[in-house]
């Protein structure tokens, strides 16, 4: 979102002033679309009722895992209502629900609010927030998403913030990144993470940070005490005990998952923030 937003404020295009339409057009106010098989897209049902008024209903089905579009014949499951909630201004608020009907009981397994709003003169600067949860029926992942990207008029480096906090039952992770990146030369100036993952009283976080060649910098902490030491690069990170000391390969390995679990954080982000952009 970052490289997006710097690239269409450096080529001197009029960015479009946000409108509640890039949301939900005012011709799909009300409407429930399905798939039609004739067409190969979704289409308008006026025959079905029940859309929100200030939004428009998909019905989703079961998808054939080969084409990734509903298999045929179709089999619907339930349906997405996507709600325009903006009160005007630059702010855009967009409602999701997605309800599983095919049981003997309505099931929601999604229900959230994402936010955005932008400021498209002098300094450009763009945030957006999600807030909600995400559902199988049976867990649950409660999350809260915040982020801003900004870039000073005159500016060729545009920089961003995320906050981003999941949980489930007593299990949270929190993760929270800072960085830049140069329009000119097409890469990242700095960046900084801190990964923290608690299960009930205990915790354990990464702190991390990035340098424009990729070079780590970083800690592992347990309890408050450093555990573990991160250097080498994005692509061969290294980890050593405080004493210097090289930890087991199956530590190693699980170490390493942590930089995944800040990509699968930072991915469900991207996915949730999308229509805004994507994650910062």
């Amino acid at each position: 979102m970052a490289r997006a937003l710097g690239v269409r404020a450096a080529d001197g295009s009029a960015a479009p002033a946000p409108r509640l339409s890039l949301l939900v057009p005012d011709s799909l106010m009300g409407a429930t679309l399905v798939w039609s098989p004739d067409t190969g897209s979704y289409e308008v049902d006026p025959s079905r009722t029940g859309a929100p008024a200030t939004g428009v209903r998909f019905i989703y089905y079961a998808i054939d895992p080969a084409t990734k579009t509903p298999a045929l014949p179709l089999n619907e499951l339930g349906r997405i209502d996507l709600t325009d909630r903006s009160s005007g201004g630059s702010g855009l608020t967009l409602g999701v629900q997605v309800v599983n009907t095919a049981g003997s009981s309505d099931v929601t397994l999604a229900d959230y609010t994402i936010e955005g709003s932008f400021v498209l003169s002098g300094d450009t600067r763009l945030q957006a927030s999600a807030e909600g949860y995400v559902s199988d029926g049976t867990d649950r992942l409660d999350f809260d998403l915040t982020q801003e990207v900004e870039l000073p008029a005159g500016s060729s480096t545009v920089s961003g913030t995320t906050h981003y906090v999941l949980s489930s039952g007593d299990v949270t992770v929190t993760l929270d990144t800072d960085g830049s990146f140069d329009l000119d030369t097409g890469r990242a100036t700095a960046a900084s993470l801190t990964l923290t993952v608690a299960k009930g009283p205990d915790s354990a976080a990464m702190h991390v940070t990035v340098a424009a060649d990729g070079g780590l910098d970083g800690s592992i902490t347990h309890g408050g005490s450093t555990v573990i030491l991160i250097g080498g690069t994005t692509d061969q990170p290294t980890f050593t005990k405080p004493d210097g000391s090289a930890p087991s390969d199956q530590k190693v390995a699980a170490l390493k998952d942590l930089f995944g679990a800040a990509d699968g954080v930072a991915g469900f982000a991207v996915s949730v923030l999308g229509v805004f952009g994507g994650g910062a």
